[in-house]
């Protein structure tokens, strides 16, 4: 067998135009893309540039409110059929789109003279019950906005809060004058009046109508009335360390929640006349 002569490596820069040439031979030269009408010449695009192009030839339907893409077309596909409307979105709501509705007041009931310090409906929300600063407690129709009647020996200050039971026998109401007052709401008539050490910063009667309770300011407490006969059944002193602001009772009428400036909350037992707990940061 004939041995073989080994060849010689060639140099790096003889390697490197061996390289130049290959790949001048093997590239397939450009498309020629003819000038528009009244161009000088023509220009040449890579193919990958062309490629490129292409494939971002693409028209995206997109729906306006949501963003949400809904169809793609590509104009260069002259088969392609364009896709069918889409049908319109439902017109979405929000509470804003309310707001000039709830500028339009249904009724407006003037007779007070002072400021409104609150109001309750009652009696299956026909009638409206409000107090006010300028000493007077009244009893509204809720659909024609006329006035019913004033409660009569009315307090001699402002009236803070006013309130009514389920039952809608009777109302209450507690005034800067340290007083509470409960009237017959179908009469009018003043039932009882009781006074108290401290002013009185908010009333509310049990729905179940036996009690009334009052929130104390200087005393920093509570109040729980027997609504019958006017009798105090509990006086707790100092139940928070700075003025009760509110106070209210539990559906069942056996819990007084009360708040206070002192940014506490207490849930004080009825029957056991204990606080059941303590909400306080």
């Amino acid at each position: 067998m004939a041995s073989q002569t080994p060849r010689s490596p060639s140099s790096p820069k003889a390697q490197d135009k061996n390289r130049k040439t290959a790949l001048q031979e093997s590239t397939m030269q450009p498309p020629v893309v003819p000038a528009a009408e009244g161009a000088q010449e023509s220009h040449k695009v890579p193919w990958a540039t062309l490629v490129k192009a292409y494939t971002q030839i693409q028209l995206s339907i997109l729906e306006a409110q949501r963003g949400r893409l809904l169809a793609s077309l590509n104009p260069l596909d002259l088969n392609q059929d364009l896709p069918p409307p889409m049908p319109p979105m439902p017109e979405k709501k929000s509470w804003g789109d309310q707001e000039p509705l709830s500028k339009v007041p249904f009724q407006i009931l003037t007779g007070h003279q002072h400021i409104v310090s609150s109001c309750h409906f009652c009696v299956d929300d026909t009638k409206l019950l409000s107090g006010s600063y300028d000493c007077t407690v009244k009893l509204w129709d809720a659909v024609d906005g006329s006035l019913i009647r004033n409660f009569e020996n009315g307090p001699k200050a402002p009236v803070l809060e006013c309130s009514v039971p389920a039952d809608n026998r009777r109302i209450t109401a507690a005034a800067y004058d340290k007083t509470l007052r409960t009237w017959d709401l179908e009469t009018g008539k003043l039932l009882w009046k009781i006074s108290h050490e401290s002013f009185i910063s908010s009333c509310k009667f049990s729905p179940d109508g036996k009690y009334v309770v009052s929130g104390l300011d200087v005393d920093c407490g509570i109040c729980l009335i027997d609504a019958e006969n006017a009798k105090t059944v509990s006086y707790v002193r100092d139940h928070h360390k700075r003025s009760v602001t509110a106070c209210c009772f539990d559906p069942d009428s056996q819990k007084v929640a009360s708040v206070s400036l002192d940014r506490s909350i207490k849930i004080w037992d009825v029957t056991s006349q204990a606080t059941l707990l303590t909400i306080a940061k």
